[in-house]
């Protein structure tokens, strides 16, 4: 199972990201502006049992677990990257969409200007995995996550004429760098 293909088209992400304008009456960006970095992937990889990432050049997220009995790698990806995403769930947005304490997971996934990201996991034990996510933007508390807006149509409306406006997000064009 391709960890990556299955984060960029997860339904579950696009479930939870579409209840939080119901919910609040607010527009949130979905996740899937960001665009898999393959030299972000081959920096994660790199970095990730003994490895340390960094962080005045990218964000990251990481969470080590046990591969169990199934060793279903998949699945457990899945409920660790639903936890970040989920702490959403904890903080007002609706009030302020700034980067605060109770957010170090969902920020730099939900970061309007975080376009590149790769994910990667290893065993780095007999016993314990971990799942590593790296993403180009590096927020500090208090930085904006992303604008506010009361509909589809606001959110488009801020996009540069050159960009184009997909799920409520303004497209950029990316170009991967060479991550070290």
């Amino acid at each position: 199972m391709s960890v990556k293909s299955s984060f960029k088209t997860s339904a579950k992400f696009g479930e939870i990201a579409q209840e939080i304008p119901k919910s609040w009456g607010r527009w949130c960006p979905l996740p899937f502006s960001q665009v898999w970095d393959c030299d972000l992937e081959y920096y994660a990889q790199t970095q990730n049992c003994n490895g340390k990432i960094d962080d005045l050049k990218y964000m990251s997220n990481v969470e080590e677990f046990s591969t169990g009995k199934t060793c279903d790698l998949g699945s457990q990806t899945r409920s660790i990257l639903t936890s970040w995403w989920d702490e959403v769930r904890k903080v007002d947005l609706a009030a302020s969409q700034e980067y605060v304490a109770g957010l170090e997971h969902f920020a730099p996934m939900a970061a309007a200007e975080a376009i590149g990201f790769a994910c990667t996991y290893d065993a780095c034990s007999s016993s314990k995995s971990k799942l590593l996510c790296i993403y180009d933007k590096v927020l500090v508390l208090n930085d904006k996550i992303y604008d506010e807006g009361n509909s589809a149509a606001d959110i488009c409306a801020t996009c540069a004429a050159q960009q184009k406006c997909t799920a409520w997000l303004c497209q950029e064009d990316y170009q991967p760098g060479e991550a070290n």
